[in-house]
């Protein structure tokens, strides 16, 4: 009995043990975790201008400001498996044949030389256009040191990256824009200075996905990352919708 009592105690130490290491681990895990930003744009109908943030946004997200012209709250959502829709979506439109429709929010820094990864993920789809105009989510656009665009890349009618259009710094998918919904998903890796778009990715798991294109950032970006969402279109003579936009520090906080 009294051997069997030091093998229980050994046990149980181990046991606790080995409830406090997985307890650690799961709050690592869950540290590293992190929205940063999220808007269904679940608004009335109408400017979105003045609108947001949501309700138990996170912190350091605000409203929404117009850049350019007049960015609308449309009724009814885009959607596309596995991303849960709720609320309206947000249409920007160009009627002049020139740089259309802008709006801006803003967030808590993330990247630049602090280094490590942000994923972006956000549903967009094209209406009619006439011209091959651009449609896409960039940051610090107008406030700041350059930045990548992500989306449907102005003069080639495809998903891709642009970093500059003078000097020409993009990388184009194969897919091509049109009045489907796309799934747009971008990781931005500030320490490798990476930047890698996935366009509707089927897998839950990271380790899974192929990028659709890829580019470097430039120094600029790599080192300053950014604090704003900014939603433009311009030069297409249509329209282009965006949803759902999230920010967050690993793929299941874009992906849910």
């Amino acid at each position: 009995m009294k051997n069997l009592t030091k093998i229980q105690r050994r046990f149980s130490r181990g046991g606790w043990l080995t409830l406090v290491l997985l307890g650690a681990a799961l709050a690592f895990s869950n540290a590293r975790a992190e929205l940063l930003f999220s808007d269904s744009f679940a608004y009335p109908v109408g400017p979105l201008a003045g609108d947001g943030p949501p309700p138990n946004s996170p912190p350091g997200q605000s409203g929404w400001t117009s850049l350019n012209l007049n960015p609308q709250v449309v009724a009814s959502s885009l959607r596309h498996r596995p991303i849960r829709s709720a609320g309206n979506s947000v249409t920007l439109s160009d009627s002049n044949d020139a740089n259309g429709d802008a709006a801006s929010a803003s967030l808590t820094p993330v990247g630049g030389s602090a280094g490590g990864n942000v994923w972006l993920g956000f549903l967009m789809r094209q209406g009619a256009a006439a011209l091959p105009g651009f449609g896409v989510l960039t940051f610090n656009d107008g406030f700041g040191p350059a930045a990548p665009q992500f989306g449907v890349i102005f003069e080639s009618k495809r998903y891709g990256i642009d970093n500059s259009i003078i000097p020409r710094m993009t990388s184009y998918s194969t897919v091509r824009a049109g009045t489907a919904t796309v799934w747009v998903v971008v990781k931005l890796d500030f320490t490798a200075g990476q930047q890698m778009l996935f366009l509707n990715p089927s897998s839950a798991n990271e380790s899974d996905l192929q990028p659709q294109a890829t580019l470097a950032m430039t120094p600029e970006f790599q080192a300053s990352g950014f604090d704003r969402i900014v939603l433009k279109e311009g030069y297409s003579m249509g329209t282009f919708t965006f949803d759902e936009v999230r920010v967050g520090t690993t793929y299941s906080d874009v992906r849910h």
